[in-house]
């Protein structure tokens, strides 16, 4: 942050309506490393109505400080003796001031001809600037006024009165410290004349009509500015004391320290308000309120104390007689909080009544059975009203299907009992069975109060009518609440960071957690710029507490979301990464390790972290796992993370060992045992696993165990069906991807259907989600019209229309989806001889691009190019690119064997139009290797795709009738077998056995 050492000083490149006239042939020339005595000058870091403010290093002392050369006030003494010795004295009266509230000046002199103060250099902000930034609690507020109060009454003490404060004038430090600044409209208590102050007079009693019209501002900013014309009044009018508004010659007799209480007051006002006492559309409204007492009433709904106004309406008295007799006085009042004296009254008196009671009635009652004794640790319900109950069950059940919200709130009423049960637990360990001290006893309610404000803000978003989440966000809400069995570890409660000392610090910090709170809660609801809007708003209340661990939470929770709603990825990387090691500075070891989880997977999604670097960040995640005792679920976080890297990175062999690591911290067993025993947190985990899991046997053409991957996956969704649609429609996907690969279209044409009527008016699906699911159902689509021999001029082109409608609205031309979407849409159209069009959509991936990929990214597109080519009669360049296709198809692994086969064939056609039937020959026969290969486990008629080989076979085959006759028949064989799947939505391949 950009220190801020005067109200009064500008920004520099200001225009000329920032500095008074004359302003810069009233100062000498400065420049970087020139010298101000002994002081070697930095940065130019202000400017204004006072002077020019520059950074400074002290070459004796080895110290930075701030060199502010002041301006003489403009006036027929301009740059006299008199006016120079007058500001010496003045800032010289500053230098003997020494308190922590008052900018420390260090030394003053003279700079050709000029007066210059060296002073304190502040790292932070105005006060007036910490106000603005967040609505802070009344006790905050007191307590940063307090000390700008203290600061007063030291320089009246020493002599001084201010004429200008306002909180542009007080300096918030980075250290939490208030300090008050720019006395450059200081004067002395002492009555001496000043010689800058003009003779003549107005009528007594009067305004001059200079006064309120006739001045300049120090900036565009109108009454909250200072008045800088010399002679008529000195000060900001928003703040500025009725007498101040006199005529010069009188303001100069009765301004004094109680004026400075009045501006002080005003000031607090407005920042306990947010409103000023005083209103007026011109400054002579304004002067006319002022001196009339006319103060605006509070606001109804300011949840202010009473005695606060009732001390400033006596500090805004237009009598400075009948305001406080000093500013010690009027802090004191401002620091006495009433109700806490009656509290504590109260708890006495009524300790008191009960005893004297006791005392009196005895003798008259006697013995007399006693009622039984409360509990001295009763289950906190009351604590949870209006967190969760019977009003929110309502709500949920009228928002969701009855299954649906029967199961959200079975999983809330869980959470509620384990907290009701954790609350009595950790009160009876201290009060019934004394097994830990008060304190470990405040750590854990601590602990408690976090969950208890996790439960609230997933309540309250389940709840929001206005924008109900959908159900598989719901699931993901619920399922991501904190652990309540880990306030009962004494570790890790004693690790958590305790509440500042100071009450009304506390009171912010605990605002501030609400607002995490809810911000986390929507971050795991993938809702990232809705969070990222409440961490931004947190994150300058944190800074002003100076809560260094609070402050390195926001950050790195603020990177993610930055990184969960926005594409623009870099920078937000870069600020997790410094947000982490912050975290571990701090001793928040767990959220740095779930912070580098969440960089991992950033990183590797974009292809921008090597696998050493994924190892180097995994070995640091788990060391932090290990220090701070992390549960199992945050292990196989981390594990699943690496797995998911891994894979994007290539490395799949790893991957799938990380992936049964995280099963197993799980508890799951190699055979899947163990699905039925985990929380809803532990099963969102375990099926991103499965999935994983899917994923690496698929890459690695293992279809039959990434099917059996994918039916556990499908029976943990029933046994926790709140998890539904959106990991429904993966499971369904990618069970359809693989039966087509398998040649089994039948069951993936029912597979894509039921998927395109689950996507039909489903906002729970984002566009990509929608845009793969229809790019897979357009394929399947056009290979069986391929396979059939179907008319492309009889296919529904509003399929298409309807693909790339949503291509369209994904509009993100790195995303898979819309590169293999324009490559399906230009294999449609060149089918039905509209070459232009397929021309255009392909132009979106260019050969020469797919051919300088270092990715390996599918082979599939330049199975498209190729086509076209031989749609152009240019076979030979058809050729050279099914080449290509087939070597990166090969090292794409086994999951592209099916592109290998098409590869093949397309070859084998190219050679033939270039009358090289040897070797089409030879390709044909590689060919039907590969389809084979994938139909091992089935009957011999084949894989639908080894329709295309085989056909041209057959009219290769003419001098051989028998051979021909074989292939022809077995052609027709498998386009019969298709056709009846695809009639009955059946599979001649037994379906795998359940567990």
């Amino acid at each position: 942050m950009e220190p801020e050492l005067a109200a009064t000083a500008t920004p520099e490149g200001e225009g000329a309506s920032g500095s008074p006239p004359g302003a810069s042939e009233a100062l000498p020339t400065l420049h970087r490393g020139g010298q101000i005595s002994r002081y070697l000058l930095l940065e130019r870091v202000g400017a204004g109505g006072m002077g020019l403010v520059w950074s400074a290093y002290d070459p004796e002392l080895d110290r930075k400080l701030a060199i502010k050369l002041l301006r003489p006030r403009e006036s027929s003494c301009v740059g006299s003796p008199e006016a120079r010795a007058r500001l010496l004295r003045e800032a010289q009266a500053m230098a003997r001031l020494s308190h922590p509230n008052v900018i420390a000046v260090h030394d003053v002199g003279e700079h050709h001809g000029q007066v210059f103060v060296a002073m304190e250099y502040v790292e932070g902000g105005t006060l007036d600037d910490w106000r603005r930034q967040a609505a802070r609690p009344w006790r905050a507020i007191i307590e940063r006024f307090a000390q700008a109060g203290r600061g007063l009454a030291a320089a009246h003490g020493a002599g001084l009165v201010h004429r200008d404060f306002k909180p542009d004038n007080v300096l918030l430090g980075d250290d939490g410290r208030a300090r008050v600044t720019d006395f450059g409209l200081a004067r002395s208590l002492d009555g001496e004349p000043d010689p800058l102050t003009p003779t003549d007079e107005s009528e007594p009693g009067r305004p001059r009509a200079d006064t309120f019209e006739d001045v300049e501002y120090s900036s565009s900013s109108g009454l909250r500015s200072a008045l800088t014309r010399t002679g008529v009044m000195l000060g900001t009018p928003a703040y500025m004391a009725p007498e101040q508004f006199d005529a010069p010659t009188q303001a100069a007799a009765r301004v004094d320290a109680r004026s400075d209480q009045f501006s002080f007051c005003v000031a607090l006002w407005e920042a306990l308000y947010d409103q000023r006492p005083f209103t007026g559309h011109s400054l002579r409204e304004l002067g006319e309120a002022v001196r009339a007492g006319d103060i605006v009433a509070p606001p109804a709904e300011a949840h202010v104390p009473g005695f606060l106004e009732q001390a400033l309406r006596r500090g805004l008295s237009v009598d400075p007689e009948r305001r406080w007799p000093d500013m010690e006085s009027l802090v004191a009042e401002l620091e006495r909080d009433p109700a806490q004296g009656r509290r504590r009254w109260l708890a006495a008196g009524g300790l008191v009544a009960c005893l004297v009671g006791v005392l009196s009635l005895a003798p008259l009652l006697g013995p007399r059975p006693q009622p039984e004794a409360a509990p001295l640790c009763p289950r906190a319900v009351q604590q949870l009203e209006g967190v969760w109950g019977q009003g929110h069950r309502r709500v949920l059940e009228a928002a969701y299907e009855p299954a649906e919200a029967r199961e959200l709130a079975e999983v809330l009423d869980r959470y509620a009992e384990d907290w009701l049960d954790m609350h009595a637990d950790a009160c009876g360990d201290t009060h019934l069975r004394g097994e830990q001290s008060e304190r470990m006893l405040d750590r854990r309610m601590q602990c408690l109060d976090e969950r208890k404000r996790r439960l609230a803000a997933s309540v309250e978003l389940l709840t929001d009518t206005a924008a109900r989440p959908t159900l598989d966000e719901a699931a993901l809400i619920v399922g991501e609440l904190p652990s309540v069995a880990r306030c009962g570890d004494p570790d890790y409660v004693d690790s958590q960071l305790p509440l500042p000392d100071d009450p009304a610090a506390a009171e912010e910090v605990l605002a501030i957690r609400d607002e995490i709170a809810v911000a986390r809660t929507l971050l795991d609801a993938k809702h990232g710029s809705e969070a990222t809007k409440i961490f931004e708003a947190a994150r300058p209340r944190a800074a002003a507490l100076e809560q260094r661990p609070l402050l390195a939470q926001i950050d790195a929770e603020l990177a993610v979301a930055t990184l969960e709603g926005s594409s623009e990825s870099s920078s937000s990387c870069e600020q997790l990464e410094r947000a982490l090691f912050e975290l571990v500075e701090t001793g928040q070891d767990e959220l740095a390790a779930r912070a580098a989880i969440k960089l991992v997977l950033f990183r590797s999604w974009r292809r921008a972290m090597s696998i050493e670097e994924i190892e180097s960040w995994l070995a640091l995640v788990e060391a932090w796992h290990e220090r701070s005792k992390a549960p199992p679920i945050e292990r196989a976080r981390a594990q699943l993370a690496a797995a998911q890297a891994y894979h994007l990175s290539g490395e799949r062999e790893g991957g799938q060992a990380r992936t049964m690591a995280a099963l197993e911290l799980l508890g799951v067993d190699a055979d899947f045992g163990g699905l039925g025993d985990l929380s809803l947190g532990e099963a969102n985990v375990a099926a991103a696993a499965l999935n994983m899991l899917g994923v690496w046997h698929y890459h690695h053409g293992e279809y039959r165990a990434m099917l059996e991957a994918l039916e556990q996956l499908d029976h943990l969704q029933r046994i926790y069906p709140i998890r539904n649609k959106a990991q429904r429609l993966l499971v369904v996907n990618n069970t359809a991807t693989t039966k087509f690969n398998l040649g089994e279209w039948g069951e993936t044409q029912a597979g894509y259907a039921n998927m395109r009527r689950l996507l039909t008016g489903d906002r729970s699906i984002d566009d990509f989600d929608s845009a793969y699911l229809l790019t897979n159902f357009v394929e399947l689509w056009l290979a069986q019209a391929q396979v059939l021999g179907d008319d492309p001029r009889d296919l529904d082109e509003q399929l298409i229309a309807d693909m790339l409608r949503i291509l369209g609205v994904a509009n993100d031309a790195s995303h898979d989806a819309v590169e293999e979407g324009l490559v399906l849409a230009a294999l449609f159209y060149m089918r039905r001889g509209e070459l232009e069009r397929a021309h255009e959509l392909l132009a979106h991936s260019p050969m020469a691009e797919l051919e300088r990929r270092e990715d390996l990214g599918s082979a599939r597109p330049m199975l498209a190019h190729a086509e076209l080519a031989l749609h152009e009669r240019d076979p030979t360049q058809a050729l050279a690119i099914f080449e290509l296709a087939e070597r990166r198809a090969l090292a794409n692994g086994p999951a592209e064997q099916p592109i290998v086969g098409l590869a093949r064939t397309g070859q084998a056609q190219a050679l033939l139009e270039l009358r090289r039937p040897a070797q089409a020959d030879e390709r044909l026969d590689a060919a039907m290797a590969s389809w084979d290969g994938l139909w091992a486990e089935h009957d011999p008629y084949g894989h639908p795709w080894a329709t295309l080989t085989l056909d041209l076979m057959v009219a290769r085959s003419t001098r051989q009738p028998q051979r021909q006759a074989e292939l022809r028949e077995r052609a027709a064989a498998i386009r019969a077998r298709l056709r009846r799947e695809l009639e009955g939505g059946g599979s001649p391949s037994a379906a795998p056995r359940a567990r």
